[in-house]
């Protein structure tokens, strides 16, 4: 090719320089083309994922990027190259399982699929070292939520929501030391909340756990907490009164749970009890406090 483009610039030359003697003429070069293109091997990894899952869109085209919706892409300085970096979407058109493809799209930074994809969240979720977003939502999702997710140290936002998931809160979700939105809404998911989770950054996280079949007691140690956690609708039983006197403390949201007994006279003396007992005054029918209306 390059010789035939030098070829073609020598007679386009000679024909235009008529006063030009053979010895005079020039042979231009075309510059390289230096225009950014997608990185060869995401492109064929995409095209595979959209075998597997999709496509999720009628106008799917395997060579025009600009059809791939919900496919986010930036541009690699050092390689010149645009490079996956994310795949948001939502569509009733995806379907089977998460592909083991993801794995292979190394600069995967934001993951987030709604959908009819179904099967278990795999254990490989975890091998997405740069992710910084995992949502999953309103999909088919069973099984319990892999505590290999605590591998994923740059992630700032986790979301499950509205799917059939189910089993306990991975302890190793403490591990999330930059993590900044932390939600589990509307699942099957149960078993106690761990305390490890008091190992996040309490001074910027926020934590919704509403609406799963959550049970146990409360973690005190989650009481450094700067914002207030919600933990309506579950089946919590207990609550530490020891909420109510620490001064920084902020009351979780609990409505809607299991908690049951009499309040402590002292804890309902406090200012905080006038101010902040609505979090945890409406109870599940046949449960709740037997000393407040």
């Amino acid at each position: 090719m390059h010789m035939k483009i030098l070829f073609y610039l020598f007679v386009s030359t000679s024909l235009v320089c008529t006063s030009c003697t053979k010895e005079n003429v020039a042979i231009v070069e075309t510059p390289p083309d230096t225009t950014p293109h997608l990185n060869r091997s995401d492109s064929t990894v995409m095209v595979e994922i959209s075998k597997k899952i999709g496509p999720w869109l009628p106008t799917w085209d395997p060579g025009n990027i600009q059809s791939w919706g919900g496919v986010l892409i930036a541009l690699d300085i050092s390689s010149n190259q645009y490079r996956i970096v994310g795949l948001v979407y939502n569509s009733s058109l995806f379907h089977g399982e998460l592909p083991i493809e993801l794995t292979q799209l190394p600069e995967l930074r934001y993951l987030g699929i709604s959908g009819d994809l179904s099967g278990p969240i795999p254990s490989w979720i975890g091998d997405l070292s740069k992710l910084e977003e995992l949502s999953l939502g309103e999909n088919y999702f069973e099984g319990s939520i892999p505590p290999e997710i605590g591998k994923l140290k740059n992630l700032k936002r986790l979301v499950f929501y509205k799917s059939s998931i189910s089993g306990e809160i991975p302890k190793e979700i403490g591990n999330l030391k930059n993590l900044e939105r932390f939600v589990i809404f509307e699942t099957g998911v149960s078993g106690s909340i761990p305390k490890e989770l008091a190992n996040l950054d309490l001074d910027k996280v926020s934590i919704t756990l509403d609406k799963n079949k959550l049970s146990g007691t409360f973690p005190l140690e989650l009481s450094p907490s700067k914002r207030q956690i919600g933990c309506s609708d579950n089946n919590i039983e207990s609550f530490p009164f020891d909420y109510w006197k620490i001064e920084d403390a902020i009351i979780p949201d609990l409505q809607g749970n299991r908690l049951s007994g009499e309040v402590p006279e002292w804890v309902r003396e406090t200012e905080k009890w006038e101010k902040k007992k609505g979090f945890v005054d409406r109870q599940q029918e046949g449960y709740g406090y037997t000393n407040i209306n």
